[in-house]
């Protein structure tokens, strides 16, 4: 995931250097897998899924086992990006669009199955139940005039109004906007509903798409691309912007409690549905922190890949430049310059 970093710099105060151990070639293992595409962890960190510069969607396993695959027919556009479902049974793919109207995205299941869904798949997200799938509809000129829904097993979409920004989900409810109005859509009854908060003109999902907390009570948002808010159900909240976050996405260690790094560079927990930072780590990252782990984090530095024990700051450089993105029980995947790595952090600090 590609979304913006907030700048959290501040030249008058001067910042701790991390002194890191180098045993990173003891926690590494190669993968019986080449980086030739997009190589992206479930979210709940039991799969992996590949993206091939043939368009073929392989699943394995953390280790590197195929557990399914699947290939566009003959007559059909190659798969070219991918996004996985939150409930981490399936993804959301599709193939480049050199037209004003993005290209239909298709569900694949980790058994390998396609369901074409028909919206588009600029702005497609999946409700917290996994039900539905929601997007901007956008006709041939590429003008965003309503949003499309569709039941996550297929069928037609339907088109909504008033709305001509989809904002995401909270919930199973569409949270989408109109100018400066905020409407909440229930696909099940049709009905929208205004909200008392009002929004703003330049408001919209970031960069990489719309997207929740893990328990869909927060819409992350932002306002011209450079500040990042949190529409709750006691309204839009800016997040503190003494605080950067990853641009691969929101490190995520609770139902609504990410992790940022201070002007110290100390790793700090935001509660974005209060905006409160609520705990502040030992682990002092000097760069963002791009995923978490059990109590590690992963941190590309100046040069390479460095791990950090949230509880007591210690810090391994892995040696190898490249990004990390989570596993399970204290264990990630490095994508390096040339190869895949399974790492996995000590399972007890020292």
């Amino acid at each position: 995931m590609v979304l913006l970093a907030l700048a959290a710099c501040n030249p008058g105060s001067p910042a701790p250097t991390p002194s890191p151990t180098r045993i990173g070639g003891s926690l590494l293992m190669p993968l019986r897998l080449q980086p030739s595409g997009p190589t992206i962890p479930s979210p709940d960190g039991k799969l992996i899924a590949q993206l091939a510069s043939t368009g073929t969607l392989t699943f394995l396993t953390a280790d590197g086992d195929v557990v399914a695959t699947f290939t566009p027919g003959p007559a059909e556009a190659p798969l070219a990006q991918f996004s996985w479902v939150p409930d981490s049974l399936a993804v959301l793919a599709w193939p480049l669009s050199g037209l004003a109207r993005p290209a239909s995205v298709s569900l694949i299941d980790t058994h390998g199955r396609r369901t074409a869904l028909g919206i588009g798949a600029n702005s497609a997200a999946v409700s917290l139940s996994g039900r539905w799938i929601a997007a901007n509809h956008v006709d041939e000129n590429g003008v965003v005039n309503g949003v499309d829904i569709v039941s996550r097993s297929g069928g037609a979409a339907r088109t909504f109004g008033p709305c001509t920004q989809f904002l995401g989900w909270r919930g199973d409810k569409v949270i989408c906007s109109k100018a400066v109005a905020l409407y909440s859509l229930d696909p099940q009854s049709a009905e929208h509903t205004l909200l008392p908060t009002p929004g703003r003109a330049d408001l919209v999902p970031p960069v990489d798409g719309p997207f929740s907390s893990p328990d869909g009570a927060v819409v992350m948002l932002t306002e011209n691309n450079t500040t990042y808010l949190a529409l709750t159900g006691s309204g839009l909240k800016p997040l503190s912007s003494d605080l950067a976050y990853s641009p691969l996405g929101f490190v995520w260690v609770g139902p609504h409690q990410a992790l940022g790094v201070s002007a110290s560079m100390r790793v700090d927990y935001v509660d974005v549905e209060s905006g409160a930072i609520t705990q502040t780590s030992p682990a002092i990252v000097d760069g963002s922190v791009d995923a978490a782990s059990g109590n590690w984090v992963a941190w590309m530095g100046a040069t390479t890949v460095h791990l950090s024990d949230l509880k007591t700051g210690r810090d391994i450089d892995l040696g190898i430049r490249g990004t990390a993105y989570a596993l399970t029980a204290n264990r990630f995947l490095l994508r390096g310059d040339s190869a895949l790595y399974l790492v996995q952090a000590p399972t007890t600090s020292v």
